[in-house]
Formats: structure tokens, C-alpha cells, sequence
């Protein structure tokens, strides 16, 4: 012990066994606060003399120090010299014999967690000792071991213990505890000592959560090693494949159908003048020429078909002229043009008719101008103007079913009890 540590505990102490019992503590309480120790003070050290001091003074019971008297030694706040003051009770605690003469039978926290298999924290003791400094305060009188097993009691209700299930009277009755006592020091604890209720159970439920946190983070390696990779994979690609579009036997089923179909285009002339219709025109020449009167009637169209009149003269026109007419090639031409993905299968075979007897057709000027005209009128190449803005003048056929409904029952209404604005609306008066 240094200098001036003797020269504080003679100012403090007033009594010879109150120093050698702060000496001796102090010497103590250095070693079990050491940095590393669990029980570090750090910048609360300055107050270890007086602390010590004024545990001993308590521990003799001779008020020789007050707390107050060890809080203006310490230089510290009181709120750190609380918290200084726990620490080195926590740290003391566990060696320490307790020199109460009225506590004869030696009884500690310590034991009491020992007897009871509950897990010693540091954070019960020291808050257990700081709950038991205000105990004494209130009840100086009182033997301490009856303040060590009603705060210990107090403490494993307040914080719920599982494994503490002993009922309050048999716990009096095997601690040796009278009832009155104890129910003072229990009535003392519920008014006077709740913000170390608060804070113990904070304490105590953050202390929970890091345990929980450890626990289920060490086990969670085994489970991940110890999967069976047997049963997710295979099972859940077979679920998969079942029920979707995405896989890959349905990509090969969809791949697979344009190659069956194309070998079978070649056989069949129609098609052919569909898919290539370019080649067409260049192979066969004379349906070309026939083709353009289909068209919409231009200027030279019409020079074309003049020139090849000469060339075909046959009684032959007027009976392809016949079959034409009778097959009205051009108005099915010109539903082709309208709508070619939807009605170009279904009519392929007519159009062949029109392509072999459309050069017959041009014989004569007059028919094919005044077939021109009718087809120019009949024929919708291009989109009506103001098509988009159709939609906005249409009504939701729903709406319109539910309006004839409300009018219809309007009306049935109005015939049952009249309109129920008749009696407003003014009425032409008559003079005779």
C-alpha cells in the first residue's frame, strides 16, 4: 500500500481495525481488478482506497465511514462510484469472509448459488451487492443473512430462474429466515430498489441473447456438413420439370416442330407461291403479269393489261371469263390483302383459279377498268383514319349492361310510386 493511500485512510478511518481491514482489502481488490481479470476499473481505479474503506467499515459495522464520506474521498461522481463500488464488491466477493457477527453461519451468495445449481454471473452479484448497500441503509438493524436470502430470493424471481422453484416458506424454513424480516426486506426491495430491478433485468435479457446467439451459431456447422445431398436435388428438378414451360424436353418439343413441317412445304405449289413469292415471279412469268390487275388499280397496271390484249384471242376468254366471274376472284383477293396471316390457308386453292384465268380476264379493257374501279372502292389496303381514337368513343359493355338495368328499373319504379321530382318541376298553367 502506497503513501498516500495510508494518509487517506487516516483521514477517513477514525478506527485502527477500520484501516487494517481497508489495508488489507485494498491490497485485495488490486489483484482481482487487474486489467484482464474480468473486473476492470479503468479510469474509476482513483476511487479503489476509499471504496475499500468504507467496505470495510461496513463489513465491521461500525459506521466508522459513510458512503457519502467514501464518495467525496474518491473524487468520483456517484453515479461511478456506484458502479465503482459493484465492481470491487463482484471482484472481493468470492474470497471474501463475511465478518458480520450476526451472520454466524458464514451464508454468501455464493453458496446460496451453489446450493440451489444455479449458474454464478457476475452481473447478479454485483448488482445483488449493490441492492444490498441500499438495503442497509433502510434496515441497519436487520441480521444480514436474513438481506442475503431475501435479496437472493428476490433476485431469481425478478429475473424469472427456471430451475428456482422453491416456494417462499420453504425457502424461510430451510435458510432459518423469520417471516416478518423477511417480508420487510422484500417490501424494502419493491419500493426502493427499481432502477436496479430495471436494470438487472435489462442486463439479464441482453446476457440471454448473447448465449442464444453463441449456442445457435456453434451447431450450425454440423447440420450444413450433415445434409444429405440424396434428397433435394434430384427430387426437386423432377417437380420442376413437371409442371413448367422452361425446360429444356419443352424447348426440344418446341425446335423440334418446324423441322418436321418444313419438308412438307415443297410438296404443295400453293404454299410455295406463299413463302417465296418473289421466286415465284421470276420463274413464271405470264401469272406474274396476271397478278397485278389484283392490286389496286394504277396507271400502270392498266398500260400493261391494253398491251397484252392482242396477244390472246380465243373463244377460250369468254368461257375463263365465265369461271371467273362466277368465282369473284377479285373480292376474295382483296380479303386476302386485308388479312393475309388469318384467311391465306384457307383460300389457297381459289387463288390458283384466279392466277390461271386472270390473263383471260384482259381481253377485254372496258371489264378490267370498270373491275378496277369497283375493286378500288371494295379494297381497304390502309388503316381507316382515326382508327386509334375509336376506342375512346366505345363504352365498356358491362356499363352499358348495368345502365339499361338501372333504367329499366327506374322506369319501373316511376310507374309504381311516380317521379320523385314531379312536384318541382313547373307546371304550364292553362288560361281559359
Amino acid at each position: 500500500m502506497s503513501v498516500p493511500e495510508q494518509r487517506l485512510l487516516q483521514q477517513m478511518c477514525n478506527k485502527a481495525e477500520t484501516r487494517a481491514q481497508a489495508g488489507a482489502l485494498i491490497q485485495r481488490a488490486r489483484l482481482q481488478t487487474a486489467p484482464g481479470s474480468g473486473h476492470a476499473l479503468g479510469s474509476l481505479s482513483s476511487g479503489l482506497p476509499a471504496i475499500c474503506a468504507y467496505i470495510a467499515s461496513t463489513r465491521l459495522n461500525n459506521g466508522d465511514v459513510t458512503q457519502q464520506d467514501a464518495q467525496l474521498a474518491s473524487c468520483l461522481q456517484p453515479s461511478d462510484f456506484e458502479k465503482a463500488l459493484g465492481i470491487i464488491e463482484s471482484a472481493i466477493g468470492a474470497s471474501r469472509p463475511l465478518m458480520n457477527t450476526r451472520n454466524s453461519t458464514g451464508i454468501t451468495y455464493e453458496s446460496l448459488f451453489r446450493v440451489h445449481s444455479i449458474s454464478e454471473s457476475p452481473t447478479m452479484l454485483r448488482i445483488m451487492h449493490e441492492v444490498e448497500q441500499i438495503v442497509i441503509k433502510y434496515a441497519p438493524d436487520t441480521s444480514r443473512r436474513v438481506i442475503i436470502c431475501s435479496i437472493f430470493f428476490w433476485t431469481c424471481k425478478v429475473l424469472k430462474i427456471s430451475s428456482f422453484t422453491i416456494q417462499p416458506a420453504e425457502f424461510q424454513e430451510r435458510n432459518e429466515i423469520d417471516y416478518d424480516n423477511y417480508a420487510y426486506i422484500i417490501n424494502i426491495l419493491k419500493t426502493r430498489c427499481r432502477d436496479l430491478k430495471a436494470d438487472l433485468e435489462d442486463e439479464w435479457a441482453a446476457m440471454q441473447r448473447l448465449q442464444a446467439n453463441c449456442s445457435s451459431g456453434s451447431p450450425a456447422k454440423p447440420t450444413r456438413v450433415s445434409m444429405s445431398p440424396t434428397k433435394s436435388p434430384s427430387k426437386k428438378k423432377a417437380l420442376r420439370e413437371l409442371p413448367s414451360r422452361d425446360t429444356k424436353k419443352h424447348e426440344a418439343g418446341l425446335f423440334s416442330a418446324p423441322e418436321t413441317i418444313e419438308p412438307s412445304s415443297p410438296t404443295s405449289p400453293t404454299k410455295r407461291r406463299k413463302l417465296d413469292p418473289p421466286i415465284q415471279s421470276e420463274s413464271v412469268a405470264e401469272p406474274s403479269a396476271s397478278d397485278a390487275p389484283v392490286d389496286p388499280p394504277t396507271p400502270s397496271t392498266r398500260s400493261i393489261t391494253i398491251r397484252r390484249q392482242p396477244t390472246v384471242a380465243s373463244p377460250q376468254a369468254t368461257t375463263s371469263q365465265a369461271v371467273a366471274t362466277i368465282s369473284t376472284p377479285r373480292r376474295q383477293r382483296s380479303s386476302v390483302s386485308a388479312s393475309p396471316s388469318k384467311k391465306s390457308r384457307g383460300r389457297e386453292p381459289e387463288v390458283d383459279v384466279v392466277d390461271t384465268s386472270a390473263m383471260d380476264i384482259d381481253e377485254d379493257a372496258e371489264s378490267s377498268s370498270s373491275s378496277d374501279d369497283g375493286d378500288a372502292l371494295v379494297s381497304c389496303r390502309f388503316r381507316p383514319v382515326f382508327l386509334d381514337h375509336k376506342q375512346w368513343y366505345r363504352r365498356d359493355p358491362r356499363m352499358a349492361r348495368i345502365w339499361r338495368t338501372a333504367e329499366a328499373h327506374k322506369e319501373a319504379m316511376t310507374k309504381l310510386y311516380g317521379h320523385p321530382f314531379q312536384e318541382y318541376r313547373p307546371q304550364a298553367v292553362f288560361s281559359p
